[in-house]
């Protein structure tokens, strides 16, 4: 787990048992503990807790995936504006370097009054390529 969710895990600890156990007054832990013996009252706290730890790794776990599919989904649509500014649409190309390939052949394949319009479109794709390679690795994790 990562510091920010320990973080909020003890914040939570502190809030929902530390705090009602420390003034006494709440409700639900006098309700759970009320009349129990100590060792009895803290297994029923302890297993609240275990409870409540449980649920965050879950909501963390949610939360990673989604950012996973998130980065994914941008590395697709990046690949698909690369393709669209490289002048290359091609649904069998397997990532951006392989869309570099193809417009750094067709740059050095064609007629010299074409090459900087090649060249041009190769410029745009390096740019867009930071972003997909960011994107892609995220969505490799």
């Amino acid at each position: 787990m990562n510091k920010k969710i320990k973080y909020i895990i003890i914040a939570v600890l502190v809030l929902f048992v530390g705090l009602p156990a420390i003034a006494m007054g709440s409700s639900i832990t006098n309700s759970l503990i009320h009349g129990k013996s100590i060792p009895e009252a803290i297994e029923i706290l302890s297993t609240q807790i275990d409870s409540l730890i449980s649920r965050v790794e879950i909501l963390e776990t949610k939360q990673i995936e989604q950012e996973r599919t998130i980065a994914c989904n941008f590395a697709d649509e990046a690949l698909q504006k690369a393709q669209m500014e490289g002048g290359i649409i091609d649904a069998d190309l397997k990532g951006i370097d392989e869309l570099i390939t193809k417009i750094t052949y067709q740059r050095d394949n064609s007629p010299q009054s074409q090459y900087e319009m090649w060249q041009s479109r190769l410029d745009k794709v390096r740019s867009i390529k930071e972003q997909y390679d960011s994107a892609k690795e995220k969505c490799k994790q």
